[in-house]
């Protein structure tokens, strides 16, 4: 604006100057010509008019005269490219603010990035696939997503429900092998085999695609045979599925090859029947409870023996793991006690019911226990009165098996009365519930739910694992296995 004003102001008093001083020459030249001579008013009339003419065509060669000048200052300007004044800092200094700027340089920078990104996009749709570094990245991060999943889940930190997925159908289908001379007492189970324990001092590892059986042999008061020479009652696999470890009335604990099935050491330690074992996949320690009203660690790649804790005051009956040298044990006592192997401290829960014969740690916030009434009870782990009862569970009978899926809303008892129960546990409302009922024949000792839940393996056999209070001699001893019990999921 202020050099067009200048050049306007230069231009018009370019052309004011030039019209002044052709008038003064004609005036002159006039004055000349008319000197000595009376001119009358009509010829000055005249004469106006006719330098009036010649000035409006002056003023038209002068407009052109104009032009030309100022196409040559544009020329000019563009040659020189003179800044605005929207462009010079000293207009401009005063009239932005500070926030203002901000502003507007973080549109410029948000702007710079979205067109940044589509061009992108745009780019990677041409051909039809990412950068594969990226892409490498993101499969990385995928796979420690779901490794820390995977350890989540084997720590039991991740609540799953299954219970609502539950195709009860399925259970009119089912697959029984028969084996064992006697009741079985126990049960194991891995990925693709389980093993069964059993009073005729025998040891059956299950393929339970074709139902083969390869047999660990024992035989009653042989004490030459490698093998137990009594009734089986406890076992526990390792998690690499490498070793076997048994135990029973003849109170030692033998440790088993899988991939050979032979015997590779025996461990003794126990003056009773040992009723439990379970493994500590993180320590690589293993604990056995017994009729003598203990609890011994053990060492499982040394074969030794660590330290023996005292807390029943009966004959302990049962046992489950919790959590990293932590595991949960049952007695004749009415007593559940959590031991705290590392602290040598334990948490005393005194159950309303006479005996607790089957405890299963649910999570770490919470166990259940039953007994021989037919009632189960919710334990939370720090306090030491159950939080909920459910009475009449097995009209009565004795419950002899209590298992689930860790961390879950699924839980499963077997009792002498030849029913399996499933069960809904309420974390939220810390209460179960029965979902369905499941019928078969002889006592359900042993139950393990396989394949993410998918498949229910249990035992039938004609009498209770320490016991013969109730008998059904026309029960055959055996498995029975129901696939593919969750909906939508093979």
């Amino acid at each position: 604006w202020y050099q067009r004003r200048v050049h306007g102001d230069l231009l018009m008093g370019l052309i004011k100057r030039k019209a002044k001083e052709k008038a003064k020459k004609e005036k002159q030249s006039s004055g000349k010509a008319s000197k000595g001579k009376h001119i009358s008013i009509q010829e000055k009339l005249a004469q106006s008019s006719a330098l009036k003419r010649k000035l409006n065509n002056d003023e038209d060669d002068e407009d052109l005269l104009a032009e030309e000048n100022k196409e040559d200052d544009v020329e000019e300007e563009k040659s020189s490219k003179p800044k605005k004044i929207t462009d010079d800092s000293f207009f401009t200094l005063n009239e932005e603010t500070a926030d203002e700027k901000r502003l507007r340089m973080t549109k410029k920078l948000l702007s710079s990035l979205g067109s940044k990104i589509e061009k992108e996009d745009e780019e990677e749709k041409e051909e039809g696939k990412g950068d594969p570094n990226i892409l490498a990245e993101n499969e990385q991060d995928l796979i420690n997503k779901r490794l820390k999943l995977a350890y989540y889940e084997k720590q039991g930190k991740i609540f799953k429900e299954y219970i609502d997925k539950i195709d009860k159908k399925a259970f009119e289908t089912k697959t029984f092998y028969k084996g064992h001379k006697k009741s079985i007492t126990c049960l194991e189970a891995g990925k693709t085999a389980v093993f069964t324990g059993g009073k005729d001092c025998c040891i059956i590892k299950w393929d339970l695609a074709t139902g083969a059986k390869t047999i660990f042999h024992g035989e009653k008061h042989n004490r030459s045979i490698k093998g137990h020479f009594d009734e089986v009652i406890a076992m526990s696999l390792s998690e690499d599925e490498k070793i076997l470890i048994s135990a029973g009335k003849d109170r030692i604990i033998r440790l088993w090859d899988v991939n050979s099935n032979k015997l590779i050491h025996s461990l003794r330690g126990h003056t009773d029947m040992i009723t439990g074992v379970k493994i500590d996949p993180i320590t690589n320690n293993f604990y056995t409870i017994s009729y003598d009203r203990t609890l011994k660690m053990w060492n499982l790649p040394e074969r030794a023996y660590i330290d023996t804790y005292y807390g029943h005051k009966r004959e302990a009956l049962t046992m489950d793991y919790y959590y990293k040298d932590r595991v949960i044990t049952g007695g004749n006592d009415g007593q559940a006690i959590l031991w705290k192997l590392s602290d040598e401290s334990q948490l005393l829960y005194q159950s309303k019911q006479p005996t607790v014969d089957c405890v299963y740690s649910i999570n770490e916030k919470f166990f259940a226990s039953s007994g021989d009434n037919s009632t189960i009870e919710l334990w939370a782990i720090g306090k030491r009165a159950p939080l909920f009862s459910l009475p009449n569970t097995h009209e009565g009978y004795w419950i002899c098996s209590l298992t689930g899926m860790k961390n879950s809303d699924l839980l499963a008892s077997g009792s002498v009365d030849g029913f399996i129960n499933l069960y809904k546990f309420n974390e939220s409302e810390a209460n179960i519930s029965l979902f369905s009922r499941v019928p078969l024949n002889g006592s359900i000792n042993g139950m393990k739910f396989m394949n993410n839940g998918n498949t229910l393996v249990c035992t039938q056999a004609g009498d209770q694992r320490l016991g013969r209070w109730t008998t059904n001699k026309t029960v055959k001893s055996g498995i029975t296995i129901f696939n593919n019990i969750l909906a939508n999921q093979q």
